[in-house]
């Protein structure tokens, strides 16, 4: 008995110290708590079973109870290995978890930045429809701004043969010179003296011209010529008479021309809806203007026009002799970029109304209907800041045809066509070349200078045949500008 308490004590004590040092040479982790209370369970299990086997087994060998540790701590080594390799299995597990919720966050990202790009969408929608209905609503005042001045308009074209602008001077004789001018010391577009060229333009007017061709000189302004300016010049030179032009004569664009539109047109910058009135004035207007007070002549003049020797004969005179309708003093090469669509326009005008002009193809390359064409067409004009016509050749009815043709287009606003191209047009389709005169026998100038060192821009001096020091006059005219003239002869 004393021998079998003996060997159990022995067997407890072995197991007692296997397991200290077990657990003295695990280290400590947190990770590893589970692990652990799962292998003192199994020890206290196994030491419960040992027990019992020692009892039924008194007579087993203190080395058979060596030989059973052996093979228990084998089996725990065993049991570490498999909590090891699941929890291997289970790190992968949590690594795939954590790649599937940052997937699934990923996908909430693209989620969301998918209903804000919806919700922009349906944003820039509305903001469109409100726009389109913004812009039908400002094309429908566009379209009822346009519907008044087309009744405006045909108002003051059905008034247009009614008595002339109330208040203006009578006639007195039957050729009418005419200027438009401002009262400005500072012209706007050409930045010169306009008072002084005036009176500088109608001092050589009355001292070469007015003796053998008696005349109504009427001054066309815009109301800025006050009574006291009038009365100014009209001490000088007695013989003026000042007309106010009214709406029936100046300022009203054909039906389908818009001047708030005047910054989409060609050359905006630099000639405003004032000048391009002064075109359609020259071009359209004038001759129902002075038909309508009974003249039969006409001479235009610029204030910058100077007939520098004597016109010793009556003009109007001359051209009734020779059956001339119209007469100029100098022609032009037209800027290219001033008849841009020009040339098309009168082939258009040609074909629809079956028109044979009568010499307007001899500017043109071939001299055909093919040759009048940007480009082919030489563009050359009459440079009409003098001209002296008969009115009844304006208001003849293929005339006042072409001029309503060159009304409705609207070039002479949008792109700028000047009226010497309706003058030159007009004279080269309806009247023959000995029915057309260019004057040569006196010395005239008109010049565009510039305003920064008096250089000669376009213009010139032409010196006549009569006149005895035309040579000295050229001289001082090249010595105070530099050259006789440019793109005129």
């Amino acid at each position: 008995m004393a021998k079998f308490n003996f060997r159990l004590m022995l067997s407890c004590a072995l197991i007692i110290v296997v397991c200290f040092l077990v657990i003295w040479t695990s280290p400590f982790n947190p990770d590893t708590v589970t692990a652990q209370s799962y292998y003192k369970s199994n020890v206290m299990q196994r030491r419960h079973l040992s027990s019992i086997h020692l009892k039924e087994n008194d007579n087993i060998e203190g080395i058979g109870n060596i030989n059973n540790d052996n093979n228990l701590n084998h089996q725990d080594i065993q049991l570490n290995t498999q909590i090891q390799k699941k929890r291997l299995v289970l790190k992968e597990q949590m690594n795939v978890e954590m790649e599937l919720h940052k997937l699934q966050l990923a996908q909430l990202e693209i989620l969301k930045k998918q209903v804000v790009e919806q919700d922009i969408q349906k944003q820039a929608k509305l903001i469109k429809n409100q726009m389109e209905q913004h812009k039908d609503i400002a094309s429908e005042l566009a379209r009822q701004e346009q519907l008044l001045k087309e009744l405006d308009y045909e108002k003051r074209q059905s008034q247009k043969s009614d008595a002339p602008c109330a208040g203006n001077p009578k006639k007195e004789n039957n050729l009418a010179i005419v200027y438009l001018t401002k009262n400005t010391k500072a012209d706007k577009t050409y930045g010169r003296n306009s008072n002084a060229l005036l009176e500088k333009s109608l001092h050589l007017l009355q001292e070469n011209v007015l003796a053998k061709n008696p005349a109504d000189v009427l001054i066309f302004h815009e109301g800025d010529f006050t009574e006291p300016d009038q009365k100014a010049l009209t001490d000088k030179f007695p013989f003026l008479k000042f007309h106010q032009l009214c709406d029936k004569f100046w300022g009203a664009p054909p039906q389908y021309i818009n001047v708030k539109e005047h910054s989409t047109w060609k050359f905006a910058n630099r000639y405003g809806v004032g000048y391009r009135n002064m075109m359609h004035f020259y071009a359209i207007d004038l001759w129902n203007y002075l038909d309508d007070m009974g003249y039969q002549h006409t001479l235009r003049l610029d204030e910058e026009s100077f007939i520098h020797s004597p016109v010793n004969y009556n003009m109007v005179d001359y051209l009734k002799r020779y059956n001339i309708s119209y007469a100029y003093r100098q022609d032009q090469v037209e800027d290219v970029e001033m008849q841009v669509g020009w040339p098309e326009a009168l082939r258009s005008f040609i074909v629809n109304e079956a028109i044979e002009p009568t010499f307007l193809f001899d500017n043109c390359m071939p001299r055909n209907i093919t040759g009048l064409a940007t480009g082919s067409h030489n563009r050359q004009a009459y440079y009409n800041n003098f001209f002296l016509t008969s009115i009844a050749f304006w208001k003849s009815k293929q005339v006042q045809k072409f001029l309503n043709f060159v009304d409705r287009s609207g070039g002479l606003y949008r792109y700028r066509w000047g009226d010497a191209l309706v003058h030159t047009a007009a004279v080269q389709m309806f009247l023959f070349r000995d029915q057309v005169h260019k004057f040569s026998d006196f010395t005239y100038e008109h010049s565009t200078l510039n305003k920064k060192d008096n250089s000669l821009v376009w213009g010139g001096m032409s010196t006549g045949t009569h006149d005895p020091i035309a040579d000295s006059r050229l001289e001082q005219f090249r010595k105070d500008h530099g050259t006789e003239t440019i793109f005129v002869y």
